[in-house]
């Protein structure tokens, strides 16, 4: 669904289903954020604007996950989303790491 179904999600009545989780305590924000899916971020946010404050089971956020993206390109257009929304650059997840940390250390995929 994150891959490019943006009619699926806007197509979507019950505003709780944007908030739900999967195996490893993401939401689909997460997702999209990582993935750097501009479209979907920007549908999920525009639905509901406190999507962006959502984070994973470690206390990530969108941005967090934005600095995880692989696509150097792709990062940076998310990571400008994001914080065009607000998105707060010095926000520590539950290890104190910034969201930059997460570029920075080249974090594994393997743990998403």
């Amino acid at each position: 669904m994150l891959q490019g179904n943006t009619e699926a999600v806007a197509a979507l009545t019950d505003p709780r289903l944007m908030f739900a989780r999967d195996t490893v305590g993401a939401a689909p924000i997460l997702r999209a954020a990582r993935l750097a899916n501009l479209d979907m971020v920007n549908l999920i946010l525009g639905k509901l604007p406190q999507a962006g404050k959502t984070t994973d089971p470690e206390g990530r956020t969108p941005l967090h996950w934005a600095y995880r993206c692989e696509d150097g390109l792709g990062r940076e257009r998310m990571v400008g989303l994001l914080q065009s929304t607000g998105a707060d650059r010095g926000a520590k997840d539950f290890s104190g790491n910034s969201p930059a940390f997460y570029q920075e250390t080249a974090y594994p995929a393997a743990k998403d």
